[in-house]
């Protein structure tokens, strides 16, 4: 049997700190009850930004979005993992989030 106090279904909105839309699309969907997870991308302009929302709204579930390949890096590539180097082959500018 289902606990009536935990939620059946998780609802994870992606991308919060990508952009303003995103942030508010994000804090308004889980206000209305539509949302009840996300995750925060932390190496874009628009991260901080995320952060104080998910700071204001404590019952939001956030979680750590690793991204590789979009935003400024996070670490010297001369401590990125060895695996790493493989991936970052793509010609893309990489952002090891991985270590931070």
């Amino acid at each position: 049997m289902a606990n009536p106090a935990r939620p059946a279904l998780i609802i994870n909105a992606d991308d919060l700190g990508y952009s303003p839309g995103v942030n508010t699309a994000i804090a308004d969907l889980y206000q209305a009850g539509l949302v009840t997870s996300t995750s925060l991308i932390v190496n874009l302009p628009h991260s901080e930004a995320g952060a104080a929302i998910a700071r204001r709204l404590p019952g939001l579930s956030v979680g750590v979005h690793l991204n590789l390949s979009k935003g400024s890096r996070c670490c010297q590539r001369t401590r990125c993992p060895a695996w790493w180097t493989k991936l970052a082959g793509s010609g893309r500018q990489p952002c090891c989030t991985a270590t931070r």
